[in-house]
């Protein structure tokens, strides 16, 4: 015989108990020993149900008896108290901090309340737990996007990642090559990478591409990684200088305003004229008289206003002067020809509205006229931009042809570079020629010329608003394919936002062999760089324009890999590395404090998970799945540890895991004298024609990283209504096959729920535990207390009925409320109170009330001496009473294949 011990080394970590058996003889001191508990730190023990004091710790102890030792709770004013196993509360509230922070809170706060269960609290076919349609990882479709404002990706195990662009894809020309720069976030952590791919294709198997993992801390250094596109700048035509089609190069109408009279054979004509005086205009249209509004101090000429003089050529006037005439209104009568010439001109084109982005100041050109190539000064601007003014005499231009063509600049743009609260490092500029660029077969040039001014943050031109010349590049080619070329500039001065405008400075022969349409393909702003991220994986890659590239390949990146984490040996945490183990994602998850639950190490099960996880390696359970939505930990602690076949509770304040699995060793007995009258209740659910008759279980298939299916039955074969569960996690086909299985028997074999309400020694088992229960209502075998013994039989308090040919068996309730058995027993003659108990027991029995209940008992033929049920559910009701909640243990869901 021997001493059986169950220590609690700490009262508020019930879950840590240790069971264990020590030869007969050993004494109490000895047993603290094996315990570690000798360490001269209180505690107390006691022995079959009697607590002893320190005085006796040296006695040896009786064979067959049940020790118990626990901690002492001390110190500060509650010195002297001590908390038995059954006094400690099991699922103290355990609150998990929201997390603050845009695109970080991946698990989000949540509080667990004080009862905890197994995953399958019901009959019923679990619900399933469906894909999230915002998931980009698991979409139909493999696109990666900005995903601004969502949270980081938190991948475990090995899985495809669609990873999120962490910065806008940029393209720049390198020697004619179209270049394409991308910035993907794979997650949070570190990751090991196995495989690259576009779309369906492994990038290794491809050419032309250049890439960079960047860990963690590390430094992205393959390329500039804070650049923005211009979404302005989208292949904008560049006209020719000689294009009528020219933005500004329009035909625009010139109008006088008034008219300059000039003598051309007498210079001083005007010399004894005022202003206010009249002449007469004779010999021509618009003969009659004109008042002077405008005098020349030598007087040359004057200026006359009245109508506007549209049919006068300027040479086709006379003016006559009357020296006869006296007074304000001489009347000016002199033979020959004066000249017409334009004093102030406005030009006007009231579709286009050419001037709307011109302003005084600026300069334009003239050309294809008699004033060909002039450039005049703007000096007016109207509002609308419909009209403007120049400064300068526009001579040598007939009223008979009042059309002239306008050559603002052939400018495109100005648009910005980069947004608002940026600062500009450097300016991107692209020109592309697609059709080609070449004079039959000879080598032709174009020029462009690229401007850029200094803006505010609203847009307008800071200081003076001046533009300065980036460049003027002459660009040559001899080539019938697409010519790409790329250039950057450094801003001129130190200001922060800059916009650009582009201009073509060479004329066209507009000849079909002659291809040099030229477009402003593109504008990049380079901005200071980030260079190192903290806390995530990034995948820098730079990639080549080619015929084995598709158009949308920064759409279409998707990554293999396996996340890296600390694993936990019993004793130390190792630096992190590739696994798939679900015990150290559901630790990751507890731990993190970025967007994990970021508890403390004595809040978190440790011993359990290192149990668990050699229990996963050892059937080859894993989890594989990513977590890119928002949800909270326990959801993720639920969900990872489903692929386990486990479950998440919260026992004395920390949080263990529970996994649905064969058990033998029952932890504690309930018979109707341990139960609340009348709390026992049993809730049947009865099979009805349509309820499914097997599973269909969604898993991820890895050769496709694909949903696929697969059934199972009870008997075997194909289900004909199966329920469809849908199962997080599972990549392993063999896995998704043994829980499709499992479920299917659970679905045949619990079909009702178990509940009563005991007192505080509800306490003694936990979530998950086996025990076993004893009630005559459902006939779950015989109960009753010992009464007497004498030799090897023993004399209950209720009459046994024994059935005929069958072998019967006892369990016996210990006074720390755990089983004794079940013990094989053979009837006495004579005495339906008595079994004969073959064998010895491991404790001694109480008989009387001296020292607590008498010791209970369960009895029955074969396995009906009691019904085995697993405890779901641990619910306090009151400060004596709890109710637990149970589902029947049924063997045969554990059996072979699951």
């Amino acid at each position: 015989m021997t001493i059986k011990l169950l220590a609690c080394a700490d009262p508020f970590q019930p879950h840590r108990r240790e069971l264990s058996e020590l030869p007969s003889g050993r004494t109490v001191r000895d047993c603290l020993r094996s315990a570690d508990m000798a360490d001269g730190r209180p505690a107390v023990v006691s022995i079959n149900g009697v607590w002893v004091l320190q005085a006796e710790w040296e006695r040896p102890i009786e064979s067959g008896a049940a020790v118990v030792a626990v901690r002492l709770v001390a110190g500060g004013k509650n010195a002297g108290m001590w908390v038995s196993i059954g006094m400690i509360a099991i699922g103290a509230v355990l609150l998990f901090t929201p997390l603050a922070g845009v695109g970080v809170a991946l698990i989000a706060g949540g509080v667990v309340g004080l009862a905890s269960s197994l995953l399958i609290q019901t009959p019923r076919v679990p619900s399933a737990l469906q894909f999230e349609s915002g998931s980009p990882t698991y979409a139909l479709d493999v696109v990666n996007r900005r995903r601004i404002g969502e949270p980081i990706p938190a991948l475990y195990g090995t899985h495809r990642i669609v990873p999120d662009l962490i910065a806008n894809p940029y393209t720049e020309y390198d020697s004619n090559d179209q270049y394409l720069f991308m910035v993907l976030c794979l997650g949070n952590g570190e990751f090991d990478i196995e495989e690259v791919r576009i779309a369906e294709s492994v990038v290794t198997r491809l050419s032309n591409f250049t890439s960079q993992i960047v860990a963690p801390g590390d430094t992205l250094t393959l390329f500039e990684d804070n650049v923005s596109t211009s979404s302005l700048v989208q292949g904008q035509l560049l006209r020719a200088t000689n294009d009528a089609n020219l933005p500004g190069n329009g035909r625009v109408q010139i109008t006088a305003a008034t008219k300059r009279i000039t003598a051309l054979d007498n210079p001083a004509l005007f010399i004894d004229c005022l202003v206010g005086d009249s002449i007469i205009l004779a010999n021509c249209a618009n003969a009659g008289t004109h008042v002077i509004t405008t005098m020349d101090a030598g007087g040359l000429w004057v200026a006359a206003s009245g109508s506007v003089f549209t049919d006068e050529s300027p040479n086709a006037a006379s003016v006559v002067r009357d020296p006869v005439a006296a007074g304000p209104n001489i009347t000016l009568i002199i033979a020959g020809n004066v000249t017409f010439t334009a004093g102030t001109k406005t030009i006007s084109d009231p579709t286009l509205k050419r001037f709307i982005r011109l302003k005084p100041g600026d300069s334009i050109t003239i050309s294809n006229t008699a004033s060909n190539n002039a450039t005049l000064t703007l000096d007016t601007v109207d509002p609308s931009g419909a009209s403007a003014t120049v400064l300068e005499t526009i001579v040598g231009e007939t009223l008979a042809n009042p059309y002239i063509i306008l050559a603002s600049g052939g400018y495109v743009g100005p648009f910005p570079v980069n947004a608002a609260n940026t600062d500009l490092q450097a300016i991107g500029l692209d020109i592309l020629f697609a059709k080609g660029l070449t004079n039959n077969g000879a080598e032709y040039t174009v020029g462009v010329e690229f401007q850029a001014r200094p803006i505010d943050n609203n847009g307008d031109p800071t200081g003076p608003g001046t533009w300065t010349t980036l460049g003027t590049e002459s660009i040559t080619r001899n080539n019938l394919s697409a010519v790409r070329v790329s250039f950057r500039y450094n801003p001129p001065t130190s200001a922060n936002r800059w916009e650009v405008r582009v201009r073509r400075t060479t004329a066209s022969p507009f000849n079909a062999n002659i291809p040099d349409e030229t477009t402003w393909a593109g504008m990049r702003g380079y901005l200071p760089s980030v260079g190192t991220y903290a806390d995530v994986t990034l995948y820098a890659l730079r990639v080549k324009a080619t015929e084995q590239i598709p158009q949308d390949v920064a759409r279409q990146i998707n990554i293999i890999a396996t996340r890296k984490l600390p694993v936990w040996n019993g004793a130390t945490w190792s630096a992190p590395q590739a696994t798939r183990s679900p015990a150290w994602a559901l630790a990751d998850v507890l731990r993190n404090g970025d967007y994990g639950a970021d508890l403390p190490e004595s809040r978190i099960d440790l011993a359990k998970l290192l149990e668990l996880d050699g229990i996963w390696a050892a059937r080859g359970d894993f989890f594989d799945g990513v977590f890119d939505q928002t949800i909270t930990v326990w959801e993720t602690l639920t969900r990872i540890a489903r692929a386990g076949r486990a479950t998440p509770i919260v026992s004395g304040g920390v949080v263990t895991f529970v996994r649905d699995q064969a058990r033998t060793i029952r932890t504690a007995l309930y018979s109707p004298q341990h139960m609340k009258k009348g709390s026992l209740g049993i809730e049947y659910t009865f099979r009805q024609a349509d309820d499914p008759d097997g599973i269909e279980l969604a898993w991820i298939d890895p050769n496709t990283w694909r949903q696929a299916h697969i059934e199972a039955t009870v008997g075997g074969g194909a289900p004909l209504r199966p329920a469809s569960v849908d199962l997080f996690g599972v990549t392993n086909q063999a896995q998704a096959q043994r829980e499709a299985t499992y479920l299917a028997r659970v679905d045949a074999y619990q079909r009702k729920v178990i509940r009563f309400t005991t007192e505080m020694d509800g306490h003694i088992p936990l979530v998950g535990d086996l025990i076993a229960i004893s009630h005559d209502v459902p006939a779950w075998g015989q109960s009753g207390a010992l009464l007497a013994i004498s030799g090897t039989t023993y004399t209950t308090s209720e009459p046994l009925t024994w059935t005929p040919s069958s072998a019967h068996y006892v369990g016996l309730r210990k006074p720390d409320g755990s089983l004794s058995g079940p013990w094989a027993v053979t009837e006495v003659a004579d005495n339906p109170n008595a079994f004969t108990l073959v064998g010895a027991l491991d404790f001694t029995p109480r008989l009387d009330l001296s020292n607590g209940d008498r010791t209970a008992y369960l009895f029955g033929p074969g396995t009906t001496w009691c019904q085995d049920v697993v405890v779901t559910k641990v619910m306090p009701r009151s400060e004596t009473e709890v109710e637990l909640t149970c589902q029947p243990y049924d063997p045969r869901i554990y059996a072979a294949g699951a």
